[in-house]
């Protein structure tokens, strides 16, 4: 039998298309930022590829540059069907 090779599509930046109006993504798509002034909305920031369902484990890691008092910052995996809301 031969070996059989699956092309891996790994998430490289922020999903700059797929995001909220008051969610700016910077061109590189490293960087992302709220720009409303409700500070009590509970947004949605994608990868621009998801986690590949082959791997037992994966490695990802973000940096939060700005952090204000009184405000929660929550990272979670959801489905391409999660609501953005």
């Amino acid at each position: 039998m031969g070996r059989r090779y699956i092309e891996l599509v790994l998430l490289t930046a922020w999903d700059i298309e797929d995001k909220l109006p008051f969610i700016d993504i910077e061109s590189s798509g490293l960087k992302a930022s709220y720009t409303d002034s409700d500070d009590y909305k509970a947004v949605i920031v994608r990868a621009n590829n998801p986690i590949p369902s082959e791997d037992r484990i994966f490695y990802f890691e973000i940096k939060i540059i700005n952090k204000e008092k009184n405000r929660m910052i929550g990272i979670r995996y959801c489905t391409k069907q999660s609501d953005k809301k």
